[in-house]
């Protein structure tokens, strides 16, 4: 097309090109948003640049999220069940017996 020349119907009403979804699923015109890899290199290079306690806590983070969640023994899992069935008959201390127990001095 000449420089100066209005643009034709079929330019004019062509859709963008959509290059990626967002996470939301919106489409994203221009730039290619990053990738999961790029996103994550982006953090960690932040994360260096933390001081070394927010660096502590990012591991922490990371290390919580990439575990395989706890299973409780069958021991544990009885001694849930037994709390969880005396909270639903309100078999609970009362406030005061709560404070007389978590004050009183251990032997």
């Amino acid at each position: 097309m000449p420089k100066g020349a209005p643009a034709s119907y079929e330019t004019l009403c062509q859709p963008p090109t959509v290059t990626r979804l967002a996470p939301t699923g919106a489409a994203c015109y221009g730039e290619a948003m990053p990738t999961v890899q790029e996103k994550l290199e982006t953090l960690i290079a932040k994360v260096r640049s933390l001081p070394e306690a927010r660096q502590e806590a990012a591991v922490e983070a990371l290390e919580e999220i990439t575990e395989e969640p706890y299973q409780l023994s069958g021991e544990e899992l009885a001694v849930l069940k037994l709390a969880l069935e005396e909270a639903r008959h309100d078999d609970n201390l009362t406030d005061a017996e709560a404070d007389e127990l978590l004050n009183k001095p251990w032997a």
